[in-house]
């Protein structure tokens, strides 16, 4: 049986757990709680605020704000763009576009190490 046909009880268990919990936890429950089919306001304020707090995880949490779905997170996704190097910002770019946003102007990243590395890769 998946999580989500154990319905709200999962729900409310997993964000009981939250409290507390390790980052590495944290990851995990965050995780199995945006793949849950029902919306929860609670969830998505843990996501973002894991996304905002978190910034050696912002790459991960984008593309967990991306599973949960909700548009709203395209305007935080977006905030954050401008300081992201290469590899978050496209991480961030896939996010926003996934959730129906667009990103018309994009940045220069010659001298970005990944970018530098991925370029010469090609």
């Amino acid at each position: 049986m998946g999580l989500s046909a154990m319905g709200e009880t999962v729900r409310e268990q997993l964000l009981a757990a939250l409290k507390g919990a390790s980052d590495e936890a944290a990851d995990c429950l965050l995780d199995l709680l945006s793949g849950l089919p029902q919306k929860d306001k609670r969830v998505f304020d843990r996501l973002v605020r894991h996304f905002l707090g978190r910034y050696e995880r912002r790459a991960y949490f984008a593309s967990l704000l991306a599973r949960y779905g909700d548009a709203e997170a395209i305007p935080v996704l977006e905030e954050a763009l401008p300081g992201a190097d290469y590899a978050d910002y496209r991480a961030l770019l896939e996010a926003i576009e996934y959730l129906g946003g667009t990103v018309s102007k994009q940045r220069d990243f010659s001298g970005d190490p990944d970018f530098e590395k991925l370029k010469q890769q090609r």
